[in-house]
């Protein structure tokens, strides 16, 4: 995908964080009829860490299920907005 830049400093972050992950900010430049972007404006390149802040194992045992209800069918019935 072709990729244009408003600051041409941004470029030098894209070489930093290889393999790594990151959150572009700007916009995507779509065709009709055409599933993916073929290119996009750049704005704001933001590194983010390599490990998430909080893990799953902070998660637990913070959502309660609903008396009688087990967890598949509680996240199939969040996921159906049932």
């Amino acid at each position: 995908m072709k990729s244009t830049y408003r600051d041409t400093s941004l470029t030098a972050q894209l070489g930093e964080n290889f393999e790594g992950m990151v959150e572009i900010t700007g916009q995507l430049r779509c065709k009709p009829e055409q599933p993916w972007p073929y290119a996009t404006n750049v704005e704001h390149i933001t590194t983010l860490p390599r490990t998430p802040k909080v893990s799953l194992k902070d998660l637990v045992g913070l959502g309660k299920l609903p008396e009688g209800e087990d967890s598949v069918s509680y996240v199939r019935s969040l996921r159906d907005a049932e």
